[in-house]
Parts: structure tokens; sequence; C-alpha cells
């Protein structure tokens, strides 16, 4: 007769036994009882209904209310079953929107003009001189009155801000740049917009004048001489803003092209300030490009062009017949 110590007794059975090793964690859903060393093959019950693989039912997890299963959920202000951002309102203090599109702000600054703080309004007539016709100079060419000047209306004319579609939370593609983002260039050669806000039904040009169509270019350059020549007599004379040479300009008809350059929307880059002018109309080519007018600083031609409408440009406005 053979007799077997304590130990070896426990590793007799540990051959035998098949319940020797297993889940020995009572929480979860494969304990067994049986078994003596935790074989790291415990299952956890999942969601605050403990489910475990072969229940008929899912998954439940608790909602913000404390309820297994339960469908309230916490609102965009943090509130559980709450009801958000009252209505009307911007945020969960309940401000609005001011009229510079700041939620909860307090609008225009005091002795201010615009939203940016400008306070250039010499006719105080609570417009900014660059958003007010009134303030642009203008000269008359032909049968034509012209600004003299690019425009640099920040906003619609009937007060609305430029990329702003009616409301202000929802964006639209109407847009305008400022080369190179630098505001000493603002007052010698305005924004550059994109066609968009060019064709946009709000009124870009302040009240009186309007975007030139192509026709209304062609017949400026007719009465001064043709494209060959009048880009020259359209030009600022001199090289105090354009590259020498600055072929061929006089100014003769008091235009003062400015080489305002463009910016390229395709890779945000601003180009030509100092070489070339371009100017939008309100004429369409395609559904993705519109036409503009081109002059440069080696040459006393103007050329007819098209650009894609994302671009920016220069704008000339003309005055209402």
């Amino acid at each position: 007769m053979i007799f077997l110590l304590g130990c070896e007794r426990g590793w007799l059975r540990k051959i035998v036994d098949p319940n020797y090793n297993g889940c020995t964690d009572k929480s979860a859903c494969n304990y067994n009882e049986l078994s003596y060393v935790d074989d790291g093959s415990c299952i956890i019950p999942e969601g605050c209904n403990n489910w475990c693989p072969g229940d008929i039912s899912n998954v439940l997890e608790l909602d913000c209310s404390g309820i297994c299963g339960g469908s309230t959920i916490i609102d965009e202000c943090g509130v559980c079953g709450g009801n958000g951002i009252p209505s009307g309102a911007c945020d969960c203090e309940g401000n609005i929107y001011d009229e510079c599109c700041i939620c909860g702000g307090n609008g225009i600054p005091s002795s201010a003009c615009d939203c940016e703080g400008s306070t250039q309004d010499d006719d105080l007539d609570g417009i900014c001189d660059w958003n007010d016709g009134d303030n642009y100079n203008i000269v008359l060419i032909g049968q034509q009155v012209w600004m003299s000047e690019n425009l640099k209306s920040k906003q619609y004319k009937n007060g609305d801000k430029i990329g702003k579609k009616y409301s202000c939370t929802e964006s639209s593609i109407d847009k305008y740049y400022l080369y190179n983002n630098n505001g000493d260039l603002f007052h010698t050669y305005g924004n550059l917009y994109n066609w968009y806000t060019v064709n946009d039904s709000r009124g870009l040009c302040p009240e009186g004048f309007h975007i030139p169509t192509n026709e209304d270019w062609e017949k400026l350059i007719d009465y001064l001489g043709g494209k060959g020549v009048a880009g020259g007599k359209i030009k600022e004379a001199g090289t105090e803003h354009w590259k020498s040479p600055n072929t061929g300009a006089t100014n003769e008809s008091s235009f003062t092209a400015l080489p305002g350059g463009f910016f390229m929307q395709s890779n945000n880059s601003y180009k030509d300030i100092g070489y070339l002018a371009y100017f939008w109309t309100s004429t369409i080519i395609s559904d993705s490009k519109a036409s503009n007018w081109i002059v440069g600083y080696n040459l006393e031609v103007v050329q007819e062009s098209e650009t894609y409408k994302t671009n920016g440009l220069s704008v000339r406005c003309i005055k209402d017949d």
C-alpha cells in the first residue's frame, strides 16, 4: 500500500481534476466554485444589468439620471435632461448675438462706426466712410461716373456683414481679404473680394452705385481709345505704388488704377501687389469663373480676362444711370 503526502495529493488532483484551474472570481459570468487556481479566463459582466454572453437581453448602461437602460441625456449645456440653449439665444446663459455677431456682445463700440472699432466717419452719419458712397472720390469719364479708388467696404449696403448669410450662425462663401492681412495697405488698395461677394443680392457697392458689367468696362476702354492704350490712361502715374517702369502710365482719365494684386484661394496666397491690378465685373463666364480686367506695370494695354470666382480681386463701383 502506497501513502501520498498532502502536497503530493494536491499535485495528483491538479493532474486529474479538470476544474482545478478556472475562474475564481465570484462576480464573473463564468465563475467556477470548484476551481482552486484562477487561470485568467474570467469574463466580467457588462453594463448596469451585468450582461453575460448568452443572456437574452442587450447590454444596458446607466443614463445621466442613474436609471439602468434609461434614455435621459446631458444636453449641450451640461444639464441632465435639460433643453439645451434657449430658443433665440446663442449660449446656455441666454445671451443673444449683437449686431457684430458676438454672442453676448455690446454691439458697435461707442464712438465707432463699425464692429472693428473704426472711427473714420467724416460726415458723421454713423456709417464708416469706406461703407458710405458719399465718401469715395469719383470721376466722370465719358458718360460714366466711376469711383476713382478701390472699394474698401466691409459690409453690404443693407448693413449685413460680409461672410454672414443673413444670420450670425449661417456662414457662407462670400468673403473679402486684406492683402497679406496687412492693415497698412487697406487705405491705399482697399479690400480684395471674391466674386460671390461681388454678386450678392444685398449689394456690395454703396447706395447709388453697382458692380460694373463687362459692357461697362468695354464702354470705358473704347472711350479711352481701345485696349492697346487705355491701360496707361487709367493707371496712376509714377512708381509710388506701381513697380518700374509703369509703362505708358499717364492717368489722364483720373481713374487712378492701383496695383492691388489678388488673392488666390486654391493655395491661400496673395500675389502681384505692385505689379498688376485686377478688377471684377459682374459678368459670369461659367459656373466657376467670372470676367475681370487687368492692367500691368510693364504694359499700357488693358486686358480682358477670367478667373475663378473664389479668388479675391479689387472692385471699382460705377454710378447707376
